[in-house]
C-alpha cells in the first residue's frame, strides 16, 4: 500500500506559520502562492484537522495548527542541525582516508606530506598502504591510489602529478664485454633485468611513466 510522505506539505505550513501570510511564504520558498496554498489543503486533508483559518484579510493558526507548529519547531532544529553538519564535512575533512601507493614514491614523497597533511587536518584519519600491486580501488575499498603507468583506464577518477623517465642502465664491465646498444632494437641480443614489479613484467617499455592519482570519487581529487 503507497504511503503518503509525511515530510511533504511541512516547509509550505512552516513558512505560512512563521510570516502569517501565503504571498511572503511563496516568496521565502520560491514557489507560486496557489502551489503554497494547495500544498498546505493537501497536508490538512491528510491529517483531518484544520491548522489556518483564512479570511479576505486576516489569517491565523487555530488551536491545533498552532500545537503542529510547536512541535514542529523541535524538526526544524533537527534539520539545521543536519544541514550544519553536512557543511561541515564538505568544509572541514573529516574521516578515514585509505591511500594506495607504491613503497619506493610512499616513503620518498608521500609520507612527510601526509605528516604536514595530518597536522592542518587533524580530524582526518590516514591508511596508508605501500605496494605495488595495481589493487581494485572499489574492491579494496581504497578511496586513492598513486600509481606510475604509461597507459590509464579512462574508466577511472584521475588527476596527474607528473612524470618520471624509466632508464635502461648497464655497468661499464658489462658493456666492454657485449658492446654499447645504439637502438631499443639491439637489446634482443642482451642479456636483460626486469623489475617484476613493473605491470609489463618481462616486455620493456620505452617511454616516460605517467605518475596518476587514481580515485572512486571526484571529491578526493579536488
Amino acid at each position: 500500500m503507497k504511503t503518503s510522505d509525511p515530510l511533504n506539505g511541512l516547509a509550505a505550513f512552516l513558512a505560512v506559520a512563521e510570516h502569517l501570510s501565503f504571498t511572503k511564504a511563496a516568496e521565502m520558498l520560491a514557489m507560486s502562492r496557489p502551489t503554497v496554498s494547495a500544498q498546505v489543503d493537501q497536508l490538512e486533508r491528510r491529517l483531518g484537522v484544520r491548522l489556518l483559518h483564512r479570511s479576505t484579510r486576516h489569517l491565523f493558526l487555530t488551536e491545533a495548527g498552532a500545537a503542529f507548529h510547536e512541535r514542529l519547531r523541535d524538526v526544524t532544529t533537527m534539520v539545521h542541525d543536519a544541514e550544519r553538519a553536512a557543511i561541515h564535512h564538505q568544509e572541514a575533512p573529516v574521516g578515514r582516508l585509505r591511500i594506495s601507493a607504491p613503497p619506493d614514491l610512499g616513503s620518498s614523497h608521500l609520507t612527510p606530506m601526509i605528516a604536514g597533511f595530518l597536522a592542518d587536518h587533524p580530524e582526518i584519519e590516514i591508511e596508508l598502504e605501500l605496494s605495488n600491486t595495481a589493487v581494485n580501488l572499489i574492491e579494496r575499498k581504497f578511496d586513492l591510489a598513486v600509481r606510475g603507468t604509461i597507459r590509464i583506464d579512462e574508466t577511472l577518477i584521475t588527476r596527474k602529478l607528473g612524470e618520471s623517465a624509466v632508464l635502461i642502465c648497464a655497468s661499464p664491465d658489462y658493456l666492454s664485454r657485449r658492446g654499447v646498444p645504439e637502438k631499443p632494437e639491439d637489446l634482443a641480443d642482451h642479456h636483460c633485468l626486469h623489475f617484476s614489479g613493473l605491470r609489463w613484467g618481462r616486455i620493456w617499455k620505452c617511454g616516460k611513466a605517467r605518475m596518476f592519482a587514481v580515485s572512486r570519487s571526484p571529491r578526493v581529487l579536488r
